[in-house]
């Protein structure tokens, strides 16, 4: 609820001020500030391009407003399902999109030299929005005297067109990220934050993001401390060679019918000339299978500068502890969407051995990366591993086992690897395994501790009685913020 409009707070930042307004949370009170621009809206010659910085304002900037949301699609698997809907974009879709959102506790003074949580959505770096409800952080805020910043990025082919030249460079949803992280450097300490302790956390492409940033030479001095949740930089579905970057886009300018597309060039034109709206529905066409997504990062020589697992087999990553973790059932949210005929979110989803036996070759069929293709042998080792040998006839069990398989190759061994790469370079490494099934959850049961499963737990978001979680959600709830922030705190 917001508080009376004459106590709006105002902020003076090197750009301008930008008033915000102040929210009543269960009887306390937190400053927010929505939309604060911190580059140029990168329409025109912009599109694709390295972000640039914006221009000064006069006058008294409106931050009480959620801004646009980046131009993405919906998901639309299933029609009108709660579950689906939480995660779609709930502000305008726009190419521009670049600010950024600050929250601030008003509770123990003086408000300065907080520590500073930057959160970074997830989507696979095709969707998401620093704008939705469950990214709330008003409750983390408010019970652990924290600020959190939440940045907008680009997605998809409007982020992540890697052609290779100016005009297309690839990674600039990554630079749109080191844009607010500098934006951070530079003006937190007006909001009350301390610029030299500054975590970022994320999940999924965001976790995935957030260790880009751990190797990244352009980020390792703009933050302090790092939480990844259920993602890695070397996750399959995170980062592509530029050759395979090259082919997605052409297909894409296929798909638009351009007249050229051979050249770097050529594709550039096209999809420069292309309206952003129509992305969204063409940008599927260049991949296949499971967990794979449209446009992704790749080595570029700049943001990146070598391949991931080079980086943490060198132990070229910044030096600090790390908080690290994943969910039991990571797997059971994408097979969903994977196989909506099977793995019915109206029934028990039961497998035969029959079925597995398919659908078992099918999620293994690009390793280790798309498009590379798994010869016979490795499936048969891979099938051998997740085979329950005693009873191949236990539907259930043939269930959990697809399960543990998506699990493991696109989220939990690559964590494990970041953590193992940390633990051997002799850093602190602080991991978590996250089991809770949400009691308000509108999926399944036998869905299980899915894929983004903590985040409200993160923030806060069973704290609020509204919502009736049970009462050890809210105790967990709190004890998950408090970690959070202690690591954040201290380290």
């Amino acid at each position: 609820m917001r508080a009376d409009a004459s106590q709006d707070p105002i902020v003076t930042t090197s750009k301008g001020k930008v008033r915000g307004f102040r929210k009543n949370v269960d009887g306390k009170q937190v400053d927010v500030y929505y939309g604060i621009p911190f580059a140029k809206p990168p329409l025109g010659n912009l599109r694709f391009r390295h972000p640039q910085p914006n221009e000064p304002w006069s006058g008294i900037f409106n931050a009480t407003v959620k801004p646009n949301s980046c131009m993405q699609g919906f998901d639309k698997i299933f029609k009108n399902f709660s579950g689906e809907n939480v995660w779609h974009a709930n502000t305008p879709r726009s190419e521009d999109c670049l600010y950024l959102n600050v929250y601030v506790p008003k509770v123990k003074k003086p408000i300065k030299n907080k520590a500073v949580f930057v959160w970074i959505y997830g989507g696979g770096f095709y969707s998401g929005t620093s704008t939705l409800d469950i990214y709330d952080p008003s409750y983390l805020v408010l019970l652990n005297d924290v600020i959190v910043v939440s940045i907008q990025y680009r997605v998809s082919v409007l982020g992540f067109l890697a052609l290779g030249i100016p005009e297309a460079p690839g990674n600039t949803g990554m630079f749109d990220q080191l844009m607010g992280l500098d934006w951070i450097q530079r003006e937190i300490r007006n909001f009350g934050g301390n610029p030299r302790n500054v975590t970022l956390f994320g999940e999924s492409a965001g976790a995935a993001s957030v260790a880009f940033h751990l190797v990244s030479p352009l980020s390792r001095s703009k933050f302090d401390r790092a939480i990844l949740q259920s993602g890695s930089l070397t996750c399959p579905w995170a980062v592509i060679s530029r050759e395979e970057a090259f082919r997605r886009a052409r297909v894409l300018a296929e798909k638009f019918k351009c007249s050229a597309v051979d050249t770097a060039w050529d594709i550039y034109q096209c999809l420069k000339a292309q309206p952003a709206k129509d992305f969204p529905d063409y940008v599927w066409y260049v991949v296949e299978g499971i967990s794979q997504f449209p446009f992704v990062l790749v080595v570029d020589g700049a943001f990146l500068t070598e391949a991931p697992e080079v980086s943490l087999a060198k132990h070229n990553f910044k030096r600090v502890p790390i908080l690290v973790g994943s969910n039991k059932n990571e797997g059971t949210y994408f097979l969903a969407y994977f196989r909506k005929d099977i793995f019915d979110i109206e029934t028990n989803a039961l497998i035969s051995k029959e079925i597995f036996r398919v659908l078992s070759d099918m999620l293994i069929e690009y390793y280790p990366q798309y498009p590379t293709r798994l010869n016979s042998f490795g499936r048969d080792a891979v099938l051998y591993q997740y085979t329950n040998w005693e009873n191949p006839d236990d539907k259930i069990s043939n269930r959990n086992k697809l399960d543990q398989l998506v699990t493991d190759y696109n989220f939990l061994c690559q964590v494990n690897q970041l953590a193992e790469a940390y633990s051997n370079a002799g850093e602190k490494v602080y991991y978590y395994y996250f089991t809770q099934i949400p009691s308000q959850s509108p999926w399944p049961k036998w869905v299980g501790a899915y894929h983004a499963a903590e985040i409200e737990y993160i923030f806060g978001s069973p704290v609020d009685r509204s919502k009736n979680f049970l009462d050890n959600e809210v105790e967990l709830s709190k004890k998950m913020m408090r970690f959070w922030t202690n690591y954040a705190k201290t380290g």
